[in-house]
């Protein structure tokens, strides 16, 4: 018999309280890694004109590359944080720090609706309330759209479980609700149809998913409501893509990438953020088959016991399906890499959270006592870990060189170093880390521009151009590289390659810079009319304010000199 010493208020205040004591320490650190460019220079969010655009946009990021990415409510949240808090990083936190919180709040409920098991959604919250890995995603604010995007899918299932036990309308239409604002989130939201289904089949009753047929129908015909609705702001191609490496070794270093993820969970020690995911040529290395065999045997165990450990079955399933996306048989179409991050277990978490409670109160079965106590000693050993890498993201180059120190062969953290080492005037050991990232992993494109850049800024022009073009080989058409040819060319005078490089960066339609130096170039070359309608197409950028009325003002010039 389950004791009832807190009320389920009691609950709730105590999840609130315990978030708002585990990530205090985190408020003050500076904006880290993309949160400069999301927040601080980012003229969309400032102006509350500019919410329109916000909803009818990609990225709401000055000169972002086209991702195919289109989450609207993120870069909403970014403006109603900047009305209120200006270039204050705790304001945001502060609202991060909320929704993780309302995510362990409705997770405990949801817990308590499916299984009537108080102990076991307590515990569930207390230890999705801990995990070490959610510093990434609450801490760092870019982290924000995985624990947004979270919090809907809690609440769409919440709902969705709701209807289920009681048949009101209502919390269908709740659930479709958020199920499109989770979509407006982030992708994984995508995969709630997949969890109704999960749901359906582990707690329905006789062939609840034929019964439910119609449900599953409309949640789809909400996803494609969001669909068409993205289709005319984003084009449907580019979301996705293939790595450098074959689609066998990504499916068979799927295996190891799960198996890291849920020790990760489990025991924390290891400060990652963002890292390389080593790919494996055969399947019968030895970290293939040791995680194969341990994911088939967790399956398979769990499987069996279905019927008699329903909760057990459909939060490892979940997590599955949620860690699904991540496992890296797809990449970016900019970093065609297999990546790894902590951040990006967050949805997937919440599921893990529950499979841990219940095989906590399974292992100390009668015994509730015990089981609060292994809990309180598991959960003080996660927030202590969390408290620590709070303290490490104070700052970019703090993060950057704890990451480097736990994973020296990452590419990404390397070239991420070589960055902010050049911010701070740095530029030898900018270039160190730049060739370190080319050697930990010699397909990647980034450095190989970085350091071009580099060596423009030391005068070092012919290497520069050798850098830059290997660059162009390995990402063709990334509109960076393309100007910073171009640029490097202008510097040695050749001004027809210039242009030609230029021209194909325009011809990319981001970002207002090579368009700028175009215009530069042509009228040194008195080609006012080929300046003129390169000023004209460049117009209908994403602009801010500021930047198109200078862009006006200049069009004007040009005409008033073509009379």
């Amino acid at each position: 018999m389950e004791s009832k010493m807190f009320s389920n208020r009691a609950i709730i205040i105590l999840i609130i309280i315990f978030n708002v004591i585990v990530y205090f320490n985190g408020l003050n650190n500076e904006f880290i890694w993309d949160g400069n460019e999301l927040i601080k220079d980012n003229q969309y969010i400032k102006d509350i004109e500019n919410l329109p655009k916000l909803l009818a946009m990609e990225d709401a990021v000055p000169n972002s590359i086209n991702t195919g990415f289109f989450r609207p409510l993120i870069s909403v949240t970014f403006m109603l944080d900047y009305q209120i808090f200006k270039g204050e990083p705790y304001g945001y936190r502060i609202t991060n720090i909320a929704f993780h919180t309302a995510s362990a709040i409705v997770l405990f409920l949801l817990v308590l609706l499916m299984t009537e098991k108080r102990l076991l959604a307590i515990i569930a919250a207390a230890i999705f309330s801990a995990q070490a890995v959610h510093a990434e995603a609450v801490t760092v604010l870019i982290g924000r759209n995985n624990v947004i995007c979270a919090f809907f899918i809690l609440l769409s299932l919440y709902y969705y479980v709701k209807n289920s036990k009681q048949g009101k309308t209502s919390h269908f239409i709740y659930s479709m609700i958020f199920l499109f604002l989770g979509a407006a989130s982030k992708e994984f939201a995508f995969l709630l149809p997949a969890l109704f289904i999960l749901y359906d089949y582990t707690f329905g009753a006789a062939s609840p998913i034929k019964k439910n047929i119609g449900k599953y129908a409309i949640s789809f015909f909400v996803l494609f409501i969001f669909m068409v609705y993205k289709s005319f702001v984003v084009p449907l191609s580019g979301s996705v893509g293939f790595s450098v490496d074959t689609l066998y070794q990504r499916i068979i270093s799927t295996f190891p990438i799960m198996v890291k993820y849920i020790v990760a969970q489990i025991v924390p020690y290891n400060f990652y953020h963002y890292y390389d995911a080593p790919m494996n040529e055969s399947f019968f290395e030895f970290g293939v088959i040791a995680s194969f065999l341990f994911l088939l045997a967790l399956i398979s165990v769990v499987f069996w016991y279905r019927k008699k450990e329903k909760i057990l079955f459909f939060s490892l399933g979940t997590y599955f399906i949620l860690l699904a996306p991540v496992a890296n048989i797809f990449t970016l179409p900019n970093l065609p890499i297999a990546m790894m991050a902590d951040r990006w277990l967050y949805p997937a978490s919440a599921a893990f959270a529950i499979f841990l409670a219940r095989l906590i109160i399974l292992i100390f079965k009668g015994k509730e006592k015990y089981a609060l106590v292994a809990t309180t000693l598991f959960v003080v050993l996660l927030s202590s870990y969390l408290v620590r890498r709070n303290h490490i993201y104070r700052t970019n180059l703090s993060a950057l060189q704890k990451m480097a120190e736990m994973t020296p062969g990452s590419s990404v953290i390397r070239n991420a170093l070589g960055l902010e080492q050049l911010k701070n005037g740095n530029q030898l050991e900018a270039g160190r880390q730049y060739r370190l990232a080319i050697e930990a992993n010699p397909q990647f494109y980034q450095p190989y521009t970085n350091l071009g850049n580099l060596y423009i800024l030391q005068k070092r022009y012919v290497e520069a151009i050798e850098l830059l073009k290997t660059a162009d080989r390995l990402r063709p058409n990334f509109a960076f590289t393309l100007s910073s040819l171009g640029y490097c060319y202008q510097l040695m005078g050749n001004i027809p390659e210039s242009n030609r490089y230029y021209e194909q960066a325009t011809s990319l339609n981001v970002g207002l810079y090579a368009y700028s130096a175009l215009t530069k170039n042509y009228l040194a070359e008195n080609r006012i009319s080929d300046a003129l309608k390169l000023l004209e197409r460049a117009y209908s950028l994403r602009l801010s304010k500021t930047e198109r009325a200078d862009l006006l003002q200049n069009i004007v010039k040009l005409k008033q000199m073509l009379r």
